[in-house]
């Protein structure tokens, strides 16, 4: 797998090997979940079980987890993108190199899914919270501080080209992203990370186009 990244100078760009891309970045690159310990996973599983019989789980979140399973999986599915350093404000960006179809699927947010610190989690900007069914909390997260993709590099915007959704593929729920409008190629992929998100966190510059990097 190689990694294309537009350098500090804003104009360079490198393939990068997944070694290169990972000394460069700091960031130990992972296209699937990983969890902290065999019985956090043995867990979420279980979670996930249960809130399905107590029908917890969305319809939609059901429906969207089959259609997408394949990419979900990892297979038919190599976005062609480049992670550019934007500035010492906003860090790293994620920039599509081919046109866009609305409702295509970006990506799924890995990390490491772990339990919740009960302090200083405000100060992780790549930390989401693990929810099972429709926003039903649960004691975990998925951590991308130090083990992620692409994702963790998907900025913030007032006007969004991209949504994501907590979905069940394969007995597991999923954190992916996907398109909701029509996107050309050249344009940065941007999220709306929404309140909850900016809670307890430094909140986004008005009409930022450009907050959540690295």
């Amino acid at each position: 797998m190689v990694i294309p990244v537009r350098l500090y100078n804003g104009s360079e760009v490198q393939n990068l090997t997944l070694s290169e891309f990972e000394h460069l970045m700091g960031v130990s690159y992972t296209s699937q979940l990983q969890f902290a310990t065999p019985a956090t996973e043995e867990k979420i599983f279980q979670l996930c079980a249960e809130a399905d019989q107590k029908k917890w789980i969305d319809p939609r979140q059901k429906w969207l987890g089959s259609y997408y399973s394949q990419e979900i999986a990892g297979k038919h599915h190599n976005p062609s993108i480049t992670i550019a350093w934007i500035d010492s404000t906003f860090g790293y960006g994620v920039f599509t190199n081919r046109a866009i179809s609305r409702h295509a699927f970006i990506g799924e947010y890995t990390g490491i899914v772990r339990k919740r610190h009960l302090f200083g989690r405000w100060k992780n900007a790549y930390c989401f919270d693990y929810t099972i069914g429709f926003g039903r909390k649960t004691p975990y997260v998925i951590d991308a501080k130090a083990q992620g993709n692409f994702t963790r590099y998907i900025n913030h915007s007032d006007h969004p080209n991209l949504e994501t959704a907590s979905v069940l593929c394969k007995g597991m729920m999923h954190l992916i992203f996907y398109a909701i409008v029509d996107i050309p190629e050249g344009a940065q992929l941007t999220c709306d990370y929404g309140a909850k998100y900016w809670k307890g966190r430094e909140p986004p510059l008005p009409n930022s186009e450009l907050l959540r990097g690295s």
